[in-house]
């Protein structure tokens, strides 16, 4: 059995309390165990499988841009906002990831999302143990990006999809990002 170096034994003992009423402390908590699947290769292939509070989909090169997307009770709202973002975005031609971030829906939003990231690989659906926040969900998701640029938007539909391509030209003409 190998022996673990000092900041693995830190981040491990940082899971023995699970904070659930503090949100920085559950953000602390968060980041701290994406450190440990990070760093642990044989953790980090566990989070290429559905877990008990979420779906993780396997590390993969980076793309062009991240959509983080808060989702609390969206279950009437998601078929309809996949379906406007993957109309808005396809047509685009850059490679890019959604981002869900279930912040303890109540309803079959989590059973919706886990089933989207199933059957689209370019869906990460990332579950929380309970209803954190907006600010917090939004953290959360950021964590998880790998897009070169990410936009943020809520779940429902608040934000209309259709003007990501507006907004993603630009972007792209003032620099921010290489075409």
């Amino acid at each position: 059995m190998r022996h673990a170096a000092p900041e693995q034994r830190q981040v491990e003992r940082a899971f023995t309390d699970i904070p659930t009423d503090d949100p920085e402390a559950a953000l602390r908590f968060c980041r701290a165990l994406s450190t440990l699947l990070d760093a642990e290769p044989a953790i980090g292939r566990l989070a290429q499988t559905p877990l008990a509070h979420g779906v993780a989909q396997p590390q993969a090169a980076p793309v062009e841009l991240s959509v983080v997307i808060p989702a609390y009770n969206e279950e009437e709202n998601l078929p309809t906002l996949y379906g406007r973002l993957l109309a808005s975005l396809d047509p685009l031609g850059i490679s890019y990831e959604l981002i869900f971030v279930n912040d303890g829906s109540r309803d079959h939003t989590l059973p919706m999302l886990q089933q989207l990231s199933a059957d689209d690989p370019r869906v990460l659906t990332i579950d929380l143990a309970r209803n954190f926040g907006h600010q917090v969900a939004i953290s959360a998701g950021l964590d998880h990006t790998r897009g070169r640029a990410v936009i943020i938007m809520d779940g429902d539909l608040q934000d209309p999809p259709e003007v990501l391509p507006q907004f993603i030209a630009n972007i792209m003409i003032k620099g921010t990002t290489a075409a």
